[in-house]
């Protein structure tokens, strides 16, 4: 019981992610010759974006998917103004306004704009089952609030801790 306990009060590590998929009624980025990954502007809410779905061509619908880390994800769970809310904002115009200045140095507001079908959302700072702590990391680094601390420990053979995920 107490194991459970300290688990349930330990946050994982996309504590402080979000990630935004913008759907668009074509993969224009292919047809240009473009892969679809891209590092964001600096200042921009989404650090880095690339090829989610790959349209007609793959039997996919054409999306790219954005992530923003720490403070970049905290500033855009508050300029949403909710976190956790991902179906009410999936349609609010700031968040695609957000897409739309993203992706815009790279590909072409008017184009983005045009294309841009639908946005979703996910901040996994809202997550009870994710994020342990305030979803309001304004004061600081939101990464030093999770982890347990056993992983923060350095080992004799000089590993902190590794990990990896996969896709099935």
């Amino acid at each position: 019981a107490a194991r459970r306990k300290r688990m349930a009060q330990t946050g994982t590590w996309a504590s402080d992610w979000s990630k935004v998929v913008a759907t668009f009624k074509s993969a224009f980025w292919r047809v240009r010759g473009e892969s679809g990954a891209l590092l964001s502007a600096p200042g921009s809410l989404m650090s880095v974006w690339w090829e989610s779905g790959g349209g007609d061509e793959l039997d996919e619908d054409a999306s790219l998917a954005g992530v923003g880390f720490g403070r970049q994800s905290t500033q855009l769970a508050n300029l949403l103004g909710g976190h956790g809310e991902e179906e009410a904002l999936a349609s609010s115009s700031t968040l695609r306004a957000m897409v739309v200045e993203s992706l815009g140095p790279a590909f072409g507001a008017d184009l983005v704009e045009s294309e841009l079908m639908g946005v979703s959302y996910k901040s996994w700072i809202a997550d009870p089952l994710t994020h342990v702590g305030s979803a309001d990391a304004s004061g600081g680094d939101p990464r030093s609030m999770y982890g347990h601390p056993g992983l923060k420990e350095p080992t004799g053979w000089g590993v902190h801790f590794a990990g990896t995920e996969t896709e099935a």
